[in-house]
């Protein structure tokens, strides 16, 4: 019997504040069959192993976040929804944006400490050599209650066939960084559809962990192949080369 939860709406969406939490991530590997210490904006699933996207790299669960389906869920609130409201998307430079989902969690943490996760872009746009600014993308958030944003495009332009229902996928990466700064932090991870919902695209989400840095195992240096700004100013200095440039492979 097939067992998937699908979550599509909006919860917690008008944040004042950040209240403290945890350090520990909960539910990170998304093991429950709901989306339990996430709150959630747009289509959000909860998949097992074998529901048409392989399996998770970690457990027998991952989370799957839909740009489409969800036309009603407009980039404006879910920039609020993540406390973004002082540093839009937009400023990524991909545009126009339309809509998307995204699920977030408040963290609390400690200088030194490590975020990681796992992420799988998938999507049906054609990228090309060099990917136009209308094409749809992948991102996480993490918000400072006293400090700056933190944002980054989490896109790899190295896709590859896919045999899931979208057309290419990156395959899961696996992504850190290491907290600056002791405090009180809004965690996010979105997928947004740029001009229309046209060709749409996915994400999918594992093991979201926080650990402290001193037990922290690194992965293999192989196993690392995002690039983070460490500023807005960054991500978008970044996305600029790339329409003027081929990327890597």
């Amino acid at each position: 019997m097939k067992s998937i939860v699908r979550w599509i709406g909006i919860a917690s969406l008008a944040v004042a504040s950040i209240s403290p939490a945890s350090a520990a991530i909960v539910n990170g590997g998304f093991e429950s069959d709901s989306p339990i210490g996430w709150d959630f904006f747009g289509s959000v699933q909860i998949l097992p192993v074998g529901q048409d996207f392989g399996v998770p790299p970690e457990g027998i669960r991952h989370a799957l976040l839909q740009s489409h389906d969800n036309v009603a869920y407009s980039v404006p609130d879910l920039e609020n929804f993540l406390q973004l409201q002082l540093t839009p998307l937009s400023g990524l430079g991909f545009s126009p944006l339309s809509s998307g989902s995204a699920i977030a969690q408040n963290i609390s943490a400690t200088a030194g400490d490590v975020l990681s996760f796992r992420w799988n872009f998938l999507t049906n746009e054609d990228f090309g050599p060099t990917p136009p600014p209308d094409v749809d993308f992948a991102f996480f958030s993490l918000v400072s209650e006293s400090g700056p944003v933190l944002i980054s495009s989490v896109l790899d332009p190295n896709l590859a066939s896919s045999l899931s229902p979208y057309a290419q996928e990156t395959g899961y990466q696996y992504y850190e960084y290491t907290i600056q700064a002791t405090g009180t932090y809004r965690l996010g991870f979105g997928v947004i559809d740029v001009d229309g919902v046209v060709s749409p695209s996915a994400l999918l989400l594992d093991d979201v962990q926080l650990t402290s840095g001193s037990t922290v195992i690194p992965e293999p240096a192989t196993a690392s192949v995002l690039w983070l700004g460490a500023t807005l100013t960054s991500a978008v200095m970044w996305r600029r080369r790339r329409r003027s440039a081929t990327p890597a492979a």
